[in-house]
């Protein structure tokens, strides 16, 4: 894994489950994440959602950021780190760099 996408197969009942809805929304910054906890992004996709998980200050920016022209819905949960690498082949990997 190279992404850092959740593989679960239902993406919100797992973040429901397991995560808690960032109260501050896209507004949230690195800062607000909760220690041993990472930032999810789901994202709307239409059809399908898709769950990134931020492993780094550099990846939450980028799936956080305010673009134009993605207009797709996002929300973002808060996760227990220890859940995460359960969920999320390859992590533990990104987590090392």
């Amino acid at each position: 894994m190279q992404n850092g996408y959740l593989l679960v197969a239902n993406n919100k009942a797992f973040l429901r489950e397991f995560g808690k809805r960032a109260p501050k929304g896209l507004k949230t910054t690195w800062e607000d994440v909760p220690k041993e906890h990472l930032p999810v992004t789901l994202i709307d996709n239409g059809d399908f959602s898709s769950a990134a998980v931020n492993h780094s200050q550099r990846e939450f920016e980028v799936f956080t950021a305010l673009n134009p022209g993605d207009t797709r819905p996002k929300t973002i949960y808060f996760v227990p780190i220890e859940v995460l690498l359960l969920a999320t082949p390859g992590l533990d990997e990104l987590l090392k760099k």
